[in-house]
């Protein structure tokens, strides 16, 4: 009897803790806004959802639920956002995900000051946004230049014009005209 009770208990065992691994959310689970949000990621299958890895089950029910708690105006930021997103590159998207994690790793206090600049620049008008774009733009260019010179400044200039040759104006005698 004690033999037949060690595969029945190792089965039970390996039945929960299947279920142990496959924690995150399942499609039944979800309320029937989140499904109707996550529909069009997952092309519509819910079997698709379930197969999924924990990790991405879990921030696609979290994304969703995000969703249903934003105002129209955060909404509209978001979908914009994800626009931008998916217009990218991936040089750029990682680019962007490297700055994310540099900011992470900010003081809280040097955090709150780059977001206190970033409201002033928002709170700008348009043309002075350009304005300010433009001159960081070059200063990021001169200084992605500079550090990689190794001779001096003038070496990069071009050669000076040899210097003009000056002639006296032609002198007429013909009352102002010149003869031909």
């Amino acid at each position: 009897m004690r033999l037949e009770f060690r595969p029945a208990l190792v089965a039970l065992l390996l039945l929960l803790s299947g279920a142990a691994l496959a924690a995150g959310p399942q499609w039944k689970t979800l309320s029937p806004q989140q499904q109707a949000l996550i529909t069009p990621a997952i092309k519509g299958e819910a079997a698709v959802f379930d197969q999924l890895p924990e990790s991405r089950r879990q921030r696609l029910a979290d994304g969703a639920a995000r969703w249903l708690q934003m105002n129209p105006e955060q909404r509209a930021e978001a979908s914009q956002q994800l626009s931008t997103w998916q217009r990218m590159n991936a040089g750029e998207r990682q680019q962007v995900l490297d700055r994310r994690e540099q900011f992470r790793k900010l003081p809280a206090s040097e955090q709150r000051r780059l977001l206190d600049q970033r409201r002033r620049f928002e709170a700008l008008p348009p043309l002075e946004q350009e304005r300010l774009k433009d001159i960081y733009r070059r200063n990021i260019e001169q200084q992605t230049l500079l550090p990689s010179l190794t001779q001096p400044l003038d070496s990069l200039l071009p050669a000076p014009l040899p210097p003009l040759q000056t002639t006296p104006p032609p002198t007429s005698t013909t009352g102002g005209l010149l003869p031909y």
